[in-house]
């Protein structure tokens, strides 16, 4: 069960991701202290957006994830 706390910083995290901006889990623990983004889009796309999923490589061939959402023009 999340705590009134994480319930917040979710709501942080929704509103920065349907606002248009990209965010990586680095990202999200640092600004937001949170370490569940992932199952937080998981959850977002279940409600119905539409968040695109781009895996950027490192040296040593590491990946992380960078999460934003798709907006239609038209």
């Amino acid at each position: 069960m999340a705590t009134d706390t994480q319930d917040t910083k979710a709501a942080k995290i929704r509103q920065w991701l349907l606002s248009g901006k990209p965010l990586t889990q680095w990202e999200a623990t640092m600004r937001f202290h949170y370490l569940r983004l992932g199952a937080l889009v998981h959850e977002m796309r279940r409600a119905g957006h539409n968040i695109k999923t781009e895996l950027i490589e490192q040296d040593g061939g590491s990946h992380y994830a960078k999460y934003q959402l798709e907006t239609t023009n038209g």
